[in-house]
C-alpha cells in the first residue's frame, strides 16, 4: 500500500490519538494492521520496527463498540485477518 492510501485509516487511527499532524506524520510510516468485518473497519494497529526483534506500537484503535473483546490483542498478535494483503497494509 502507498502511503497516500494508508490515509483512509486515518480517522480510526484518530481514535486514539486525537493529534492529527501527528496521526499524519507516522501513519506514513511502519507497518499498518488492519481487523475488519468485511469492508468496515474494527480497529488499526501502526507498528515501527525498532530492531529484528521489537518494534513501537506508534498507535493502537478500536472502534467503541469492539473495545474490551480483545481485538486490538488479535491485531498485535497478528491473528486477525486484515482488511487488505492479508498482513500488513
Amino acid at each position: 500500500m502507498l502511503p497516500h492510501e494508508r490515509m483512509a485509516y486515518r480517522d480510526i487511527l484518530l481514535l486514539a490519538d486525537d493529534w492529527e499532524e501527528e496521526v499524519e506524520r507516522y501513519i506514513r510510516e511502519g507497518e499498518l494492521y488492519i481487523a475488519a468485518d468485511g469492508q468496515r473497519v474494527l480497529g488499526a494497529c501502526l507498528m515501527i520496527p525498532a530492531s529484528p526483534d521489537e518494534a513501537e506500537i506508534k498507535n493502537i484503535a478500536v472502534l467503541p463498540e469492539y473495545r474490551g473483546k480483545g481485538l486490538g490483542k488479535e491485531i498485535i498478535r497478528g491473528k486477525r485477518q486484515p482488511r487488505a494483503g492479508h498482513g500488513r497494509v
